[in-house]
């Protein structure tokens, strides 16, 4: 997710401390509903890891195919919140294009050749490192510039990099990939900026709304090659802008897009 991992760092080099004039009031933002939610969806995910493991060395091919999948539910889930935390580990542990680790690695061996015994090696790397993104999860709090910067970034993700179709071909779950980023974008605006902006510009709230349920028709569909691909690109764009156009009013550091 390099275009995302861009984003943090534009950001990182801003600064979160960025100060917002002492005369505009500005709303609580509040992340800590958001970070059960990750920690459910990253728990989710690190037992279908387990399970995926478990099945490689069972030389249960295809139910290590189906632990893959499921595995990468809570993980996709969680994306935006691990770009604006943990780009190091998204980098190592979800590195396409790069499919020589993570679950990439696992997915070219174990879709693309059908062999659980090549595929084993990458994914006890990723077990050991789902593990201990756990633990580093369970000692960090989310700071919520990031989390803006990380639903900026994924939704610029959609309309780039990921609306060609190309993560996840191998294992024919690309579809599963969209959607499930987008029900994290989703749920981390409602989770943490909806109510604050609401206070804060009820009309771009409205807009940012209308915008994901726009969004959400786009990528309502069984495979990718019924989504159209201009559409992705264009809503997945407008909503990157709304995130950013949003950070005005919450008093937060704005993210800087690499579209």
């Amino acid at each position: 997710m390099h275009a995302g991992i861009r984003l943090i760092a534009c950001v990182a080099a801003v600064g979160f401390a960025l100060s917002v004039a002492a005369a505009v009031a500005q709303p609580t933002i509040d992340t800590t509903n958001y970070q059960r939610i990750v920690a459910t969806d990253l728990r989710q995910s690190t037992a279908g890891i387990d399970d995926l493991v478990h099945r490689l060395e069972a030389n249960d091919v295809a139910g290590a195919q189906q632990a893959w999948i499921d595995a990468r539910r809570g993980w996709t889930r969680s994306a935006a919140a691990l770009l604006a935390s943990f780009p190091d580990r998204l980098a190592a542990m979800d590195s396409w294009p790069d499919a020589s680790t993570g679950f990439h690695a696992i997915e070219a061996a174990l879709f693309g050749r059908n062999d659980a015994m090549a595929a084993l090696p990458a994914a006890q790397q990723l077990q050991a490192a789902a593990h201990a993104l756990e633990a580093d999860l369970a000692a960090t709090r989310f700071d919520a510039s990031g989390l803006l910067a990380g639903a900026a970034g994924l939704a610029s993700e959609l309309a780039s990099r990921k609306s060609g179709g190309e993560e996840s071909q191998i294992s024919a779950t690309t579809i599963y990939d969209l959607q499930h980023n987008f029900d994290g974008i989703r749920s981390l605006y409602g989770a943490v900026f909806k109510r604050p902006l609401a206070e804060a510009d009820p009309a771009l709230g409205q807009q940012i709304a209308a915008q994901i349920a726009v969004l959400g028709r786009v990528l309502h569909h069984d495979n990718f090659p019924a989504v159209d691909r201009a559409a992705l690109q264009a809503e997945s764009s407008r909503l990157a802008a709304l995130f950013v156009q949003a950070a005005g009013p919450l008093g937060l550091v704005p993210p800087i897009t690499a579209m």
